[in-house]
Parts: structure tokens; C-alpha cells; sequence
């Protein structure tokens, strides 16, 4: 795709470039060497214009790295849930190790993690289940927050 787009904005400049040599004679139907400028000037920007124009690519650009570093903090905190699942199990686990009821209704509890295209089912890769069927104590961590202390505080 960035291919094409560079294609199309080499053939528009080459399209401005022509067109202002010729500015004189240009006579178009459809849009004035003025506005092709214009059109031109909003998807690139003109930085030399007062106040400097910033274009759509710009803007476009910006948004992107602000969606990317919106993405890593999403990914980072999902990490860190996914730690504190891990943890929670464990000790709920450990907690409870002494009593064998509450501990077999444990035993099956797992804080499994991946990336989302491992298990799309799991939403975001991330979850509280019951291997082998049973009950579910939130099959995706963002469902609630305290999936494993709720879990272990109902026990």
C-alpha cells in the first residue's frame, strides 16, 4: 500500500509541477491550479506557510505512534495481570493446601497466558480456567479484576 500512495503523490507533484508551468494557459473543467495546490498542501502540509500547515500525513503519523505506544502500555499492563494471576493461583494454592476439599477444587485452577492467536477464544490471551471442564472463574482476565481472589474468598 505505501507503494501506491507514493506513486499517486509522485504523479500529483509531477501533475503540480506541470501545471504551474503552464499556469498561465491552464484551463481545467474540473479544478484550478489553485485548488489542486490546496489538495496537495493538505495531505503534505506546508511548514513554510505562517502558521505552518501540518498535513494529514503528519497528523496521521503522530496518531499512529500515539496508537503503538497505546498499545505497548496495553500490552505491558496485560503482562502484569497476567503475573498477578499467576501469583493469585499459587497462592490460593498454597493457602489452601492443608484442606483437601478446598484444595481439590483447585487443583484443576490454571493461569495459563499467550499471545491473543494462541487461544482466540481467550479474548486477549490472558485468562483464569478450570482444566478439564467445570466451573469457569473468568475465562478472561478483564472481566473482573479480583477473578482469583474472588475465587478463593468464595471457597
Amino acid at each position: 500500500m505505501g507503494e501506491s500512495i507514493d506513486f499517486i503523490k509522485d504523479r500529483a507533484l509531477k501533475t503540480l509541477s506541470a501545471a504551474n508551468q503552464v499556469q498561465s494557459t491552464w484551463t481545467s473543467q474540473e479544478a484550478p491550479f489553485a485548488a489542486l495546490q490546496a489538495g496537495r498542501t493538505a495531505i503534505v502540509g506546508d511548514p513554510a506557510a505562517t502558521p505552518p500547515m501540518v498535513g494529514q500525513e503528519a497528523i496521521t503519523s503522530q496518531k499512529e505512534q500515539a496508537m503503538l505506544a497505546a498499545r505497548g502500555a496495553w500490552d505491558a499492563a496485560l503482562d502484569q495481570l497476567h503475573r498477578w494471576t499467576v501469583q493469585g493461583v499459587g497462592m490460593a494454592k498454597n493457602r489452601f493446601r492443608g484442606n483437601a476439599a478446598k484444595l481439590g477444587s483447585l487443583s484443576g485452577l490454571t493461569a495459563k497466558g499467550g499471545q491473543p492467536q494462541d487461544d482466540p477464544g481467550r479474548g486477549a490471551g490472558v485468562g483464569v480456567g478450570v482444566v478439564g471442564g467445570g466451573r469457569d472463574l473468568g475465562a478472561v482476565a478483564g472481566e473482573h479484576a479480583g477473578g482469583v481472589q474472588g475465587a478463593a474468598g468464595a471457597m
